[in-house]
């Protein structure tokens, strides 16, 4: 019988996904009520001159965007764990969170759901760290960021970016931690 490494092993947990998942829901969810007395005082002690409230609302983007990855992550674990069939052989390496949803056959989502867990997976690929896209990527829609048409301004349509917000965040996320549970006992 081979061997499997430790690595191998934390990459088919799902216990392991779920830990970190709920530390980044934990994470994003203090950061969104950290009062602005608290972070004025927090950049004072470190010489901070930038906007905390920009600083604060980009962390909790990356939180929600890493806890909801690492949630449905543990769902395809836990699936594969319990022998089930699904269109990947192992858990993915990839931050395509619409693809990974599907992937662990998770419930449909409404249109203003799913444009959410693109904005997700947008600011988990690129947009929570860098500037733009990887040049060749920059015209594949997995990574342009989800807008919806608000009205129009003559012939123009007039778009506005698809917000997450904690509560929307939440609520798709349990979604996906209520079937981690019905599919093992052990959560």
């Amino acid at each position: 019988m081979a061997t499997i490494s430790i690595h191998e092993r934390r990459r088919r947990a799902p216990g392991h996904y779920y830990a970190n998942a709920d530390n980044a829901r934990f994470s994003s969810h203090l950061l969104s009520v950290i009062g602005v007395a608290s972070s004025t005082e927090a950049a004072d002690a470190i010489g901070y001159n930038g906007s905390t409230s920009i600083a604060l609302a980009e962390a909790v983007r990356r939180e929600m965007s890493l806890a909801m990855e690492l949630i449905i992550k543990a769902v395809i674990a836990q699936r594969l764990e319990n022998g089930e069939s699904l269109s990947v052989a192992s858990v993915p390496m990839s931050h395509n969170i619409p693809t990974l949803w599907k992937q662990a056959r998770l419930p449909s989502l409404d249109e203003a759901d799913q444009k959410r867990l693109q904005a997700l997976g947008v600011i988990m690929t690129w947009a929570g760290r860098y500037a733009a896209p990887v040049p060749a990527k920059e015209d594949n829609p997995d990574f342009s960021y989800p807008v919806t048409q608000v009205g129009k301004i003559g012939d123009a349509p007039l778009l506005r970016l698809v917000s997450v917000c904690w509560d929307d965040f939440d609520r798709i996320y349990q979604i996906a931690q209520r079937t981690l549970w019905h599919l093992s006992p052990t959560f």
